[in-house]
């Protein structure tokens, strides 16, 4: 399964990397610094591993970053059954009395939200009670818009993990909760789509080793 990374080695760039069991495949050779595609990577990856000599750096040697940088970042609430069932378990969403919506809703957050999984999380000093979850990240590859549910598949370009840190505290707004700096990590790679099963996926939470 093809994994993908943003990474830096020793220096203020980043770079698209492949990370497998050896190391971690640098693919700016390949395709720049930029912000590729996922499919430009799958590409890369293919052409660089058939080489004499591919750039390979060890795991221990680099700083892993966010694995995408993307345009802007859509949550849904109100996607798990618990959201919409359970009283007291999101609190925010029943103050609004949407508990018993139809539909999740959609928003979007700030890419600000966004840190690696490794880095630490600036948590606000105005906040004392914060829940983790976890969520399956999808990650759009191409620009689309107003598609219908049979095409939507076909910008998917692959998936990575969230920790989904939500504040519940008495925070202004519906879903000022979930706003702030750091509040999603996630990574750290991306797995391509074909790779993954979303419909069978078992997500969950460890601390200190205990499912949570």
């Amino acid at each position: 399964r093809m994994s993908f990374v943003r990474f830096t080695h020793g220096d203020d760039s980043t770079r698209p990397g492949y990370l497998f069991s050896e190391g971690i495949l640098d693919l700016s050779s390949e395709i720049g610094s930029s912000e590729p595609s996922l499919s430009d990577c799958f590409d890369a990856t293919t052409a660089l591993l058939a080489s004499a000599e591919p750039p390979i750096f060890e795991r221990a040697t680099v700083d892993l970053e966010v694995p995408v940088e993307p345009s802007k970042v859509v949550r849904l609430d109100g996607s798990y059954e618990h959201d919409t069932t359970d009283e007291g378990f999101n609190p925010h969403i029943e103050s609004e009395d949407l508990n018993n919506m139809e539909e999740p809703s959609l928003w979007v957050a700030p890419n600000s939200t966004l840190t690696a999984d490794k880095n630490s999380v600036s948590v606000p000093f105005q906040m004392t009670d914060i829940r983790p979850g976890v969520e399956l990240g999808i990650v759009v590859d191409s620009p689309a818009s107003a598609l219908r549910p049979a095409a939507a598949s076909g910008v998917i370009g692959g998936f990575t993990v969230c920790m989904d840190l939500a504040a519940h505290d008495d925070i202004p707004g519906l879903e000022g909760y979930r706003m702030f700096d750091t509040s999603l990590p996630c990574g750290p790679s991306v797995v391509e789509r074909d790779s993954v099963k979303p419909m069978r996926c078992a997500l969950g939470i460890r601390h200190n080793g205990k499912p949570i």
